[in-house]
């Protein structure tokens, strides 16, 4: 008995940050915590827990954010953050920013670089479309994926009636994802009414990536997944025969978050 009032005693001395070693919340985790729709300015944070700048954190039932203090009239993301020096731990403050985080080797997380703000680890990304300031409808899955509502307007419309000319184009993804985006849900599509018809978009990284689709005297369209290298560049190619004359589009419906 007295060795177990002992042994007690020593884990009450460690602050909750220490602790998390303990339990095995090791530097980067994060598990659940997912952002989700609540309403055009706020987002639901689900239970879930985790590490940020070597503290432990956890949210037991869920925690609403006002975002309406800091949404842009848009377009632009903005990205849910735990904020370090304002949390007392384990219960985390969360809140939203314009700033775009930064990968940090040393922490394995995406990080804040803003002076003051350092510690502050994102957990999530929401878009806010073009003279809105409100935040695009969305659901979003706990692999950290969100796709928007909006089936006429996506996030962003990045080739509409394109002219595909037979060898691959450029297309950046860039401005239309989070910068710790590493996939994009997408569709391409193209029409021919005489003839055969191909288009598709592929990682300017690996080609063989692609989203590809075709056929004869029809239009076509394909929705999915594009990858992205964590921390890339996020640019994409898009190709079709050269037959095929300003009928191409591609959209962007969703994006796959590396937190």
């Amino acid at each position: 008995m007295k060795t177990l009032i002992c042994v007690f005693a020593i884990l009450s001395a460690f602050p909750a940050s220490a602790f998390a070693q303990y339990v095995g919340v090791m530097k980067g985790t994060i598990h659940g915590a997912i952002v989700t729709y609540k309403n055009s300015t706020e987002v639901r944070v689900t239970s879930g827990y985790g590490e940020t700048n070597k503290s432990y954190w956890e949210i037991s039932s869920y925690v609403d954010v006002d975002l309406s203090a800091v949404l842009p009239s848009g377009p632009d993301y903005v990205y849910i953050y735990i904020d370090d020096s304002a949390s007392v731990y384990p219960a985390p403050t969360i809140i939203g920013s314009t700033d775009e985080p930064v990968w940090a080797d040393e922490k394995q997380g995406w990080y804040r670089t803003t002076t003051g703000n350092e510690g502050d680890r994102c957990i999530g990304a929401v878009w806010s479309p073009s003279g809105s300031a409100t935040i695009l409808e969305f659901t979003s899955y706990e692999d950290a994926a969100y796709i928007v509502k909006d089936a006429e307007t996506g996030i962003a419309h990045l080739i509409d009636g394109g002219n595909p000319d037979g060898s691959l184009q450029s297309i950046s993804a860039a401005d239309y994802t989070p910068v710790n985006a590493v996939g994009a849900y997408s569709l391409v599509s193209n029409s021919d009414s005489g003839d055969y018809v191909i288009v598709g978009v592929c990682s300017a990284d690996n080609t063989v990536q692609c989203l590809v689709t075709s056929g004869h005297s029809a239009q076509v369209h394909i929705k999915g997944w594009l990858q992205f290298e964590k921390n890339g560049n996020r640019d994409l190619v898009w190709f079709g025969e050269d037959n095929d004359n300003n009928a191409a589009n591609f959209r962007i419906y969703g994006y796959k978050l590396n937190r």
